[in-house]
């Protein structure tokens, strides 16, 4: 026997806020984190993430309303109040929630953008899936309003219900994807950079596999017709949240030190990536690791001493001193990974 439609609210209701309090939680590390880092990238992320709370915050507070309203207020029962589809609070929640679905969706595409230096091509597909995919949330709202007292969830608006979540998913899946294969191109997730590279890509991985499995459950429970994808459905409102900040504080902690004068993204990471016409090629030897001039010195000095015989006699001392004056970059100290780049040197003329 399935749960019960009032069991699945009381659930989603307990399952959502556990994992408001951890979106709390997150979002207070995520504030004390950002302290030292430049201005930039502290805006960005911090208006995200308050953005993705303030959503979850309303969310979670009409679904208090509707339990209220349900337990107490409702002259009919509970039962009857929540089958009401058309209820002006369950259409404002449908929206919040198709709002931070495609927010969070909009932020795993930034992410791919940035990731491919800012080409749009790379994000043409994933884009556009967006852009209907929020068509098609906004008129499950509009389907909800317009919904018969007594009418099913699972008879309202079902194809495109199960169109949202599904291009939702897809939109995760490609660009999680497209990030994996961009860091696996440029670097190859060499050992030289796994202390920088790896972290990220544990924290892609889990993230995106969490989202995904989180959106596939609703999905599965929506076609099964069972009330499990209430539960299911609501905790991906705080979900989205979680994901996002996990992210930050996973570069935060385990990516390259971030200043106010080297603002950098969770993709400044990776290796710089041209597309070019003979394919993917990455910045030179000589951007990455620039050359410098080594000035050597050399002095020479010759000692003639005369012995009592009145013979001559020829002591040639050499002593050759060498002063080499370098200029190091931070990208020139990784010169030891590449022993075949030349190294130009200026000798002045020696005077005897």
């Amino acid at each position: 026997m399935g749960i019960s439609l009032v069991e699945a609210e009381i659930l989603a209701l307990f399952l959502e806020t556990l994992l408001y309090g951890v979106s709390v939680s997150l979002y207070c590390g995520l504030l004390l984190s950002m302290k030292k880092k430049g201005t930039s990238t502290r805006t960005i992320m911090i208006s995200v993430a308050s953005v993705l709370l303030a959503l979850a915050t309303a969310h979670i507070l009409i679904d208090i309303i509707r339990a209220m309203n349900a337990f107490v207020y409702a002259p009919h029962g509970a039962l009857a109040y929540y089958n009401a589809l058309g209820d002006p609070l369950v259409v404002t929640k449908t929206a919040l929630y198709v709002t931070q679905m495609l927010l969070g969706d909009s932020v795993i595409i930034w992410r791919c953008y940035v990731v491919f230096d800012r080409q749009l091509l790379a994000i043409t597909v994933p884009g556009t899936v967006l852009l209907f995919n929020g068509g098609v949330g906004y008129y499950v709202c509009y389907a909800l309003s317009q919904a018969e007292p007594g009418e099913s969830i699972f008879h309202t608006a079902d194809r495109w219900i199960t169109t949202f979540f599904a291009l939702t998913m897809t939109i995760n899946i490609l660009c999680t994807c497209a990030i994996l294969w961009r860091m696996y191109v440029t670097s190859g997730f060499a050992m030289g950079s796994s202390s920088l590279l790896w972290p990220v890509v544990v924290a892609v991985i889990e993230t995106g596999a969490v989202y995904s499995l989180a959106i596939l459950s609703v999905l599965i429970a929506y076609l099964k017709k069972s009330n499990g994808q209430y539960p299911a459905r609501d905790i991906v409102q705080p979900l989205v949240g979680i994901v996002f900040i996990l992210i930050a504080l996973q570069i935060r902690h385990f990516g390259p030190p971030m200043t106010p004068d080297n603002n950098q993204s969770s993709a400044s990471i990776i290796p710089r990536y041209h597309w070019t016409p003979q394919g993917p090629r990455t910045a030179t030897n000589e951007t990455l690791y620039p050359l410098q001039l080594l000035a050597v010195q050399i002095t020479e000095e010759t000692t003639v001493a005369f012995g009592r015989s009145g013979g001559k006699k020829d002591v040639e001392e050499a002593r050759v001193s060498a002063a080499c004056t370098a200029g190091l970059e931070s990208g020139f100290a990784g010169r030891r990974n590449f022993p075949e780049l030349p190294v130009p040197l200026y000798c002045p003329t020696v005077r005897r």
